[in-house]
């Protein structure tokens, strides 16, 4: 027999006894239930939890280097060509400069903002810059427009403003003039953003060996370590406490599983010896057994999935990712078609002339 056939025979198998079948369905549904609202319920929080510890500013390296160092901005297209990176820039040396409209004001730091080749912003005009909220408000403009003197004597126009961001913000009150990577000019301050506070270690590696500088002498590479670690913390912690419940949850469902569909064996245990003396091999018996349990089995992992996603998302609490749900589903599945195992073997194995005696 070819599998469709197969397919539609243990279809009817399962038809033609409801409650075994409903019953397998329930306990594979309430499997994943319980999988998903506790360690699923778990992971879901890992995975908020890590997301705060992931904020930009945890996942940031900032190098500094010397005027002597020669860093140069042509490293940041290479550094931005690595796959952990998400972000990366640069300033070039800070220069104090002051409204010229106002004597004796207040100055901020004017800097040489240098992006990756590969953004598309358009790069600002010779001698313009752009000026942020804060520094706007120090340097006593009520407009973002005018003129600003750098303490070396160079005039700028101011053409426009920009909201400080996660990336700008240590940095404020920032005046700034934007150029491509392809300068080649000298940077002195270098941000980078890594996928994840877990990838920070194996940034800082590539960065170190792509810098290009002459000496690293004087070259700081900074990164807040107390956030990796408590990280790593939640991480180790929070996984081997859902790894272990997941593992107990499905090894006491796999003995539930395999008694019922003893079970269900034992209920048509005729009906394979009937099989068995009309020619049906024991591959075919062993085959139609599983297929079976493996329909039962798929149907109620996908409602436990979506009760349980339902209820995850009524009550507000955070879901794993849908891979988890995937991951579950599948190991539920595996999980039945092993305990069916030995009970397909039982009855594969079954005397049709045994079975098919009449008391």
């Amino acid at each position: 027999m070819t599998l469709g056939p197969l397919f539609g025979e243990a279809l009817r198998s399962a038809r033609s006894q409801k409650v075994p079948s409903l019953l397998a369905i329930l306990l594979i549904a309430g499997l994943c239930l319980t999988v998903l609202l506790t360690s699923g319920r778990a992971v879901g929080a890992q995975q908020s939890v890590l997301g705060s510890i992931d904020n930009i500013s945890a996942r940031q390296l900032i190098v500094t280097a010397p005027e002597d160092a020669g860093l140069r901005s042509a490293v940041i297209d290479r550094i931005a060509q690595y796959s952990l990176v998400t972000k990366v820039f640069a300033f070039g040396p800070a220069v104090d400069a002051r409204n010229t409209v106002i004597q004796g004001g207040d100055a901020v730091p004017f800097r040489v903002l240098f992006q990756p080749s590969a953004t598309h912003s358009a790069n600002d005009a010779l001698g313009s810059a752009r000026v942020s909220t804060p520094a706007q408000e120090t340097l006593g403009m009520q407009l973002p427009a005018g003129a600003v003197v750098t303490a070396s004597g160079d005039l700028l126009g101011v053409i426009g403003s920009f909201e400080p961001s996660v990336f700008t913000e240590p940095f404020e009150p920032l005046l700034v003039s934007e150029k491509q990577a392809n300068a080649n000019e000298r940077i002195a301050t270098l941000v980078i953003t890594a996928r994840s506070v877990a990838d920070l270690d194996r940034v800082e590696e590539y960065v170190a060996t792509v810098l290009g500088v002459h000496s690293m002498q004087g070259v700081s590479i900074q990164k807040d370590a107390s956030v990796a670690r408590l990280r790593a913390t939640v991480d180790n912690q929070l996984g081997s406490f859902s790894s272990g419940l997941v593992a107990a949850i499905f090894g006491l469902t796999g003995v539930l599983v395999a008694a019922v569909l003893y079970a269900l064996v034992f209920l048509r245990r005729k009906d394979f010896g009937r099989r068995r003396a009309l020619g049906a091999s024991r591959t075919l018996i062993l085959a139609l057994i599983l297929i079976q349990i493996g329909i039962l089995a798929a149907g109620g992992a996908v409602l436990g999935s979506l009760v349980s996603a339902l209820w995850l998302s009524s009550t507000g609490d955070p879901l794993p990712p849908t891979p988890y749900f995937a991951g579950v589903a599948i190991l539920a599945v595996i999980t039945a078609l092993i305990a069916a195992v030995l009970p397909a073997l039982s009855a594969a194995r079954r005397d049709p002339i045994r079975e098919l005696r009449v008391a």
